[in-house]
């Protein structure tokens, strides 16, 4: 039997802490700096001055919830399942974070009556006009698809409502989140709002049926975060779906490429001869990645194709910039290789970017905080810690220079095997070239 765990939830958890803004502050730096890009839109969505809960779609564990959090651009509090607050320690500082706990069933029917607390909490909160976020589905996926939504941020809402005497207007602000890549640094993030759901046109019916309100809600909810996100619906051509969006996408243009990703999708699951144009999709995009693979170059390389000159002027670039990356990558290697050590053991893939962010944040701060402590004691001036946002600034640099050097590569590997291999080129462009004409492009501009 599973023992009752009590809940609770400080009163003062609205009251935002000098500590917390601090922590808010130096955390959004880092995150702006893990990602490339991170791009949101449809900001306009969001009303102002009323009460705001945010849901989204779940893919890449604490990811998805700092990109919520800066992207409002102000504290948020967030709801966590509870078995996380078992330690009094892990409950302060999650309490500290502005995160409460709420049970599910899987924790034992016996606790979830502790949740009327949380939901008390929560409408205090919203009173207060501090917005809630969920992450609506429970746990993340590893596919790129809208799991089933529960039920508890409806309940949230309408009991917020209902200690409220149904005479305030509570908003649930849909949101669709995508990633280039769950693992990676130095790639993009994009969130997006969509029109805010106005709870209180479901007000009437929860008063007849609240089950019925509910359940009506969560679907309202569920058809429109689909529309912010990719959601592929066929799991088992998954992986097939994916390689053909990689190969209409372009390198600078994040929203067009999710508008195509979405397109490509509904056109294949559309497609009336569905079942064959998969199959023979499978089969040449699998001997398509084959001959990337032995090449050594990725598809990039070939869209992208550089003649001689160009990569011998790129070469010449990044030899004449090297000792600054080699600079920035020696400073800065120990905080840089430390988060890939941990994460290396970590099973869960969408894991694998919340362990290097969050080590990664504390091994820097901790690392520039030796530095500086070095600098003063070695050279007595404070001037001369002007120079560590240099440091800092080089080691970005290093990583991308890292990143710049694998694309470098592989264009060189992508001119070789076009050079000396010209019947191995022909044969892989004319399977590309099928690749794409096995796609319904109509309505689809292809970059």
């Amino acid at each position: 039997m599973k023992k009752k765990a009590p809940v609770m939830v400080p009163r003062n958890i609205s009251r935002t802490s000098p500590g917390y803004l601090l922590l808010y502050g130096v955390a959004k730096i880092f995150f702006r700096l893990f990602y490339r890009r991170f791009i949101v839109l449809n900001r306009s969505f969001v009303p102002h001055g009323e009460q705001l809960i945010y849901a989204s779609n779940h893919q890449n564990a604490l990811m998805d919830a700092l990109a919520m959090l800066f992207a409002a651009r102000r504290p948020v509090a967030f709801l966590a399942r509870a078995d996380m607050f078992q330690k009094p320690f892990v409950a302060s500082l999650l309490h500290f974070l502005k995160i409460m706990p709420i049970f599910r069933p899987r924790d034992g029917m016996e606790n979830m009556d502790a949740n009327y607390e949380v939901f008390q909490a929560t409408a205090r909160l919203l009173k207060t006009g501090m917005p809630i976020a969920l992450l609506p589905e429970g746990t993340h996926s590893p596919i790129k698809k809208l799991q089933q939504l529960k039920k508890g941020v409806c309940r949230i809402a309408f009991q917020a409502a209902e200690a409220q005497h149904f005479e305030a207007d509570i908003y649930i602000i849909p949101t669709g989140i995508d990633f280039t890549s769950y693992s990676r640094a130095g790639t993009d993030l994009l969130l997006i709002y969509g029109p805010p759901i106005n709870v209180a046109q479901y007000y009437p019916l929860y008063r007849e049926n609240p089950q019925k309100a509910i359940n009506a809600l969560i679907q309202h909810l569920a058809d429109e975060i689909r529309k912010l996100m990719i959601h592929i619906e066929d799991e088992a051509n998954y992986t097939t779906i994916q390689h053909v969006i990689s190969l209409f996408a372009s390198d600078d243009k994040r929203y067009a490429n999710f508008m195509k990703a979405r397109k490509i999708i509904h056109l294949l699951h559309k497609s009336p001869d569905k079942v064959v144009r998969m199959n023979a999709l499978t089969e040449l995009i699998d001997a398509y990645q084959q001959l990337l693979y032995a090449g050594g170059f990725r598809d990039t390389n070939v869209r992208k194709s550089y003649s001689f000159p160009a990569l011998m002027l790129r070469l010449i670039m990044a030899l004449l910039v090297l000792p600054f990356a080699l600079a920035g990558a020696i400073i800065n290697y120990i905080p840089y290789k430390f988060p890939t050590l941990i994460s290396k053991n970590v099973k869960d893939k969408q894991f694998v970017s919340s362990v290097n962010y969050g080590v990664g944040l504390v091994g820097f701060l901790l690392w520039y905080i030796t530095l500086a402590i070095i600098v003063l004691v070695s050279f007595k001036s404070v001037l001369v810690l002007l120079l560590l946002p240099l440091a800092a600034a080089l080691g970005l640099f290093a990583f991308y220079y890292y990143l710049a050097l694998k694309k470098l590569k592989g264009g060189f590997n992508y001119f070789r095997f076009r050079r000396y291999n010209p019947a191995g080129h022909h044969h892989l462009l004319r399977i590309r070239d099928a690749i794409i004409a096995l796609v319904p492009t109509e309505n689809l501009k292809k970059e």
